[in-house]
């Protein structure tokens, strides 16, 4: 029988501004273009850590106004002003990611 993946367990490629950012800024190394295939729970997983890292989470939202969030700010593709939660994480990065056809 043929189960269908969920979007939670498919794989993607990932866009070279989050492999750039998440070797530089978030610490993970050896992001490989072309070779680095994660599912959006673990790479939502990663931002996560920068951001309790940085001292940015503040209770289920992301407080992006303060120092050190100006990188996840170009990343996110978002204002300082704007609402973002950890529960929408993932959507906000759902541009960096590439569908691949490996599973």
């Amino acid at each position: 029988m043929f189960y269908a993946q969920s979007s939670s367990e498919r794989r993607h490629n990932l866009s070279k501004e989050l492999i750039s950012f998440l070797e530089c800024e978030a610490g993970f190394q050896e992001l490989h273009e072309g070779e680095a295939m994660f599912t959006r729970p673990q790479v939502v997983s990663m931002i996560s850590k920068y951001v309790k890292s940085k001292e940015l989470g503040d209770g289920r939202r992301i407080a992006l106004e303060r120092k050190g969030a100006e990188k996840l700010l170009n990343l996110l593709n978002v204002k300082s002003s704007d609402e973002v939660f950890y529960l929408t994480l993932g959507s906000k990065l759902k541009h960096h990611f590439n569908p691949s056809l490996v599973s």
